[in-house]
């Protein structure tokens, strides 16, 4: 398996990996319930991560989920 993404908000994990199942990309996501973890651990390890299984798939899922995240920002325009 291999590590596709990660952030701390797993609702844009769970985006992430919908993106994936739309495109037959077999994923899951890991490390979810530690999300709320305290006591030695530090945050970046605390992250939810989505891992896809076959390597051949890891950078067309890279581009997926890019784009999609892309899309998904604000568009901010000037306030006059």
């Amino acid at each position: 398996m291999l590590k596709v993404y990660s952030s701390q908000d797993v609702n844009l994990v769970h985006l992430a990996r919908s993106v994936l199942v739309a495109n037959k990309i077999y994923s899951v996501i890991l490390r979810e319930q530690l999300t709320g973890a305290v006591d030695g651990l530090a945050p970046l390890d605390t992250w939810p991560e989505l891992w896809v299984h076959d390597a051949q798939e890891l950078e067309q899922a890279r581009q997926f989920i890019a784009s999609a995240m892309k899309k998904s920002e604000p568009h901010h325009t000037s306030w006059i």
